[in-house]
Order: structure tokens, then C-alpha cells, then sequence
């Protein structure tokens, strides 16, 4: 079975990227690709040409660009929304939220185009935790805003 492949935006702390792979999933930063500063709708792009899920904190302006198809590619990313309730202070808590989320992301049931909203990992005890996908509602919000302003 494929594994999402993830590309992580120049807001998510660059340690993530090291945690996600001594977990073994396959994770690149901007930072590693030299585009820092590089435009949403090119990180969009690379990670069409990638087949990479784009995880961010830019909430705002990817709630937007996540529910519009790109017009480079068969497939339009995913993004993957880090929730305000994982710190940026803590890279670790963003690692487990992913390294919980990946597994239930089979390409049967992927976010191609789509957006998910990563919560914390909570733990459920043992190995293993729970994810929650279901945007709060200002995310919905945004996406519905982001619908209606692609139809003029």
C-alpha cells in the first residue's frame, strides 16, 4: 500500500522533518528544497509534482487554495491544517499528530484536493492514538467563502 508522502511549509518548525522520518515517513521541508518565501500556490505545485500533502499553519490562506484544483495537475494536493491547539513550540506534538493521521491515509481514502484538519494525537492507551478530522467551524467557514469567491 502507497503511504502519503508529506511536504511541510516553511511555518512548520524544520525539526518535524527529522521525527517524521526516523518514523519512517516520508516527510521534505521547504527549507530543504530552497524555497523559503515561495508563493502558496508553488508549494501547491510542488506537491502536485511531488504527490506530497502539504502541511501547514497557514490556515487562512490554504483553506482557500486547498479547495481550488490545480491547474498543473491530475491530482491537486492535499492539506493537511495543523490545528492551533498543537504549539509550534513543540515539534514532537506535531510529529505524533502526523505519525497518528498517516496510517488512515490510504489512497482509497486520501485528501487529493481536499483538507484535513490535524488535531492533537490523543493518546488512547498504548501505542496508537486518535485523530480527529473534523474542521471547527471557521474552517468551514473559510471553505465555504473560498467556494462561493471561485464561482464569480
Amino acid at each position: 500500500m502507497d503511504r502519503p508522502r508529506f511536504l511541510l511549509d516553511e511555518n512548520v518548525d524544520l525539526a518535524v522533518t527529522p521525527g517524521l522520518r526516523d518514523r519512517w515517513i516520508d516527510a521534505v521541508h521547504l527549507r530543504e528544497l530552497d524555497m523559503m518565501g515561495a508563493t502558496d500556490d508553488t508549494v501547491l505545485e510542488i506537491a502536485a509534482q511531488e504527490s506530497r500533502i502539504v502541511v501547514t499553519r497557514d490556515l487562512k490562506d490554504f483553506a482557500r487554495l486547498g479547495t481550488m484544483p490545480s491547474s498543473t495537475a491530475a491530482d491537486p494536493p492535499g492539506v493537511l491544517l495543523v490545528t492551533p491547539s498543537i504549539s509550534p513550540g513543540d515539534p514532537g506534538a506535531l510529529i505524533r499528530a502526523i505519525a497518528a493521521w498517516e496510517p488512515g491515509c490510504s489512497p482509497q481514502r486520501g485528501i487529493a484536493g481536499g483538507i484535513a484538519w490535524l488535531m492533537p494525537a490523543e493518546r488512547s492507551g498504548g501505542e496508537g492514538g486518535r485523530v480527529r478530522e473534523r474542521p471547527p467551524a471557521y474552517v468551514t467557514a473559510l471553505q465555504r467563502l473560498a467556494a462561493l469567491q471561485s464561482t464569480r
